[in-house]
């Protein structure tokens, strides 16, 4: 379902920001990074002290992942490190591979570069399918109350007008659990 972009052409990519780089990385200037995210929405500051970020011990947050987007622990490290950012999953749901993959390290090192103090959980799911992942968070017992989705359909491109409503009810049915879902994040 997704383009394919052969690996190179995502490398030396020139960024277009005239932001500061607070990452150690020479590619990350002119780049949308964690520092230019937390001044633009006044997150507080990694380097705070930890007794001014108390996250209540019940927040969660997950990232769904599909179709053989995996993610290596070394490669959050390296990003973590470089970005000057506490990058680690805490649980994974459904398979897992050490395998490096664009989309799903980019989601994890994005949410903990934003929320690096509330436990993250990884949602794998081999097929594509947004009924199934909302009818997998709906069953869970202890579910993150967070679910960010970077995939994304629009009405138009769902096989069904009953399959849409389906999923809509599953959506439903997540919210009235106090779950809160955001696609295309």
């Amino acid at each position: 379902q997704f383009p394919r972009l052969p690996s190179k052409g995502l490398r030396n990519l020139p960024g277009a920001g005239e932001w500061p780089n607070a990452c150690d990385a020479k590619g990350c200037e002119g780049l949308v990074t964690p520092t230019v995210i937390a001044q633009r929405y006044k997150l507080p500051d990694k380097a705070a002290p930890a007794q001014a970020i108390k996250p209540k011990k019940a927040n969660s947050m997950s990232v769904a992942e599909f179709q053989y987007q995996f993610y290596k622990d070394a490669d959050l490290k390296k990003f973590g490190d470089s970005c000057h950012r506490d990058v680690k999953v805490d649980h994974v749901i459904g398979e897992e591979r050490q395998t490096g993959g664009v989309e799903s390290e980019l989601d994890i090192e994005y949410i903990k570069s934003v929320a690096p103090e509330i436990e993250l959980t990884v949602i794998y799911n081999g097929q594509y399918s947004l009924l199934d992942w909302a009818n997998q968070i709906n069953t869970l017992k202890n579910p993150p109350l967070v679910h960010s989705v970077s995939y994304g359909n629009d009405e138009a491109q769902q096989t069904s007008t009953e399959y849409m409503l389906t999923c809509n009810t599953a959506f439903m049915k997540a919210g009235v659990r106090g779950l809160s879902i955001l696609f295309a994040s």
